[in-house]
């Protein structure tokens, strides 16, 4: 299938005014078998000596992982999750949207992800990165380079992809990570506490997103991060007075009209992807959006 972007997206491509929001879904383009939330907390069901099944009825994953910390057992979650989420067995090489990623001539790139995939698909390119999961992080960012001489990768993606404006990009891990674990939003009153937006990360976010626009991929239209995070940046780019606010982007592989439309009321237009071929067609709509980066 072959997704019809819309000539906003190109624009914003051309201009070297995208940024992009990647949410968990994303790392399923590493394997089908990597863990989702819901297996994740069914798992951490022992920390706790519940059944998985009873578990998933005692509350969502924010007051699971709240409970946890009240019983002293949220260390031995962030253990399971990296653990989890970073098998031995699953390989970024296998992923052509995340060794894509790395060639977006884009100052940030925005996770809400804890996991090192990003990260991971930049080094199997040996495309150098930023990494900021703190505040201190904005004056003195966790630098990575390839070695000099290290040999290319066997498979990769592309040799140039016409970067100009950002030579560095800057992964910014919006929920955390863990190797820092104090900052990891994962419980119920971690999110309360970031409601007020005034977070440093949060600071970057807005000012970084005014002018600019965003496109989401790997998040889900129920997903709470989505909503919550829209409907702060839209409001702060109409009170800093940007009387038009800048179109963003939400790559799906659910035709859901009623929140097509509903997301298309917060300046955000849907891009849908073939729901037989999610991860083809994602790597396709990558492959398009950095032919269009190269061209302009």
């Amino acid at each position: 299938m072959s997704v019809a972007l819309p000539s906003t997206l190109y624009s914003a491509i051309e201009r070297r005014q995208l940024l992009l929001f990647i949410g968990a879904g994303f790392s399923k383009n590493i394997s089908p078998q990597m863990p989702s939330w819901d297996e994740v907390i069914s798992r951490s069901a022992v920390l706790l000596d519940y059944d998985p099944d009873v578990l998933k009825t005692q509350g969502d994953y924010l007051q699971i992982a709240e409970y946890l910390h009240l019983r002293s057992r949220l260390g031995d979650l962030y253990s399971l999750l990296d653990r989890e989420l970073h098998a031995s067995h699953f390989d970024v090489a296998t992923s052509l949207p995340h060794r894509l990623l790395p060639y977006f001539d884009t100052p940030f790139i925005f996770t809400t992800n804890w996991d090192s995939w990003i990260e991971r698909g930049f080094e199997y390119e040996l495309v150098p990165y930023n990494r900021i999961i703190t505040q201190a992080d904005f004056a003195t960012p966790r630098c990575w380079a390839p070695a000099p001489g290290t040999p290319p990768p066997p498979t990769g993606a592309a040799a140039s992809r016409g970067r100009r404006a950002s030579p560095v990009t800057s992964i910014v891990k919006f929920h955390g990570d863990f190797a820092v674990a104090d900052s990891i939003v994962v419980r119920e009153s971690h999110y309360y506490d970031r409601f007020d937006f005034e977070h440093p990360l949060d600071i970057r976010l807005r000012a970084e997103v005014i002018g600019r626009a965003v496109i989401f991929i790997g998040y889900s239209f129920s997903d709470p991060n989505v909503r919550y995070l829209w409907h702060k940046i839209s409001k702060l780019t109409r009170e800093a007075g940007a009387y038009s606010v800048s179109l963003s982007y939400f790559v799906t592989h659910i035709n859901n009209p009623l929140l097509i439309e509903l997301f298309r009321s917060k300046y955000i237009e849907t891009i849908l992807l073939d729901p037989t071929d999610v991860g083809g067609d994602l790597q396709r709509v990558l492959s398009d959006m950095l032919d269009r980066q190269v061209r302009s």
